[in-house]
């Protein structure tokens, strides 16, 4: 009947295997692989992508291509939804009203302890980052009190700010010049 009709027998047995619907071989696998997919994906919150269910199914034992993966996880529309990235938060605190003052020729430092800037920096560390707060004598230029902490935080700023006092024990009238905005964009007040 090939023959006759010029048909090759490889497509008369494809178009017989269409008729009866029985799944080959490799579709049974694949269903089978799916479940196991959608289990790891479940288990998971769906945060696990292709790359990371294919090392799961392969410390599991069971046998895989990562291309064969992506292409079940596609065609069963399950993608990995990602997390968004950490924001630091600033830490919402009440600034105490203080007079601003702004540096000119008439406050210039002409001693030490007239005049403290501060300021706030971060270091990348093995560890993580690494806040460093910092007050500096106007006059001297020397580093009069510092602090530092694994979180940015207010109480960073504080602890420099004592430090520093506790050093220099500054007289009456010191002016402390800030631009962080953890004590407040730019201001400068008198002691």
């Amino acid at each position: 009947m090939c023959q006759l009709l010029k048909v090759a027998r490889s497509s008369y047995y494809a178009f017989s295997k269409l008729e009866t619907k029985e799944p080959s071989q490799r579709q049974l696998e694949n269903q089978i692989l799916l479940e196991k997919i959608k289990i790891i994906f479940e288990k998971n919150k769906g945060r696990y992508g292709s790359p990371r269910i294919h090392k799961t199914l392969l410390q599991q034992g069971d046998r895989c291509s990562l291309g064969r993966v992506k292409r079940l996880m596609r065609a069963a529309g399950l993608y990995a939804v990602s997390a968004k990235k950490y924001k630091a938060k600033q830490e919402k605190s009440e600034i105490t009203e203080t007079r601003n003052l702004l540096l000119n020729e008439d406050n210039r430092a002409t001693a030490i302890n007239q005049v403290w800037h501060s300021d706030i920096t971060y270091v990348p560390t093995d560890e993580g980052w690494l806040y460093l707060a910092g007050n500096m004598d106007s006059f001297s230029k020397r580093i009069v009190g510092y602090a530092m902490q694994d979180t940015m935080q207010t109480d960073l700023v504080i602890q420099a700010l004592r430090s520093a006092v506790n050093r220099r024990k500054p007289a009456k009238g010191l002016i402390h010049h800030s631009d962080s905005k953890n004590i407040g964009a730019g201001y400068s007040w008198v002691s």
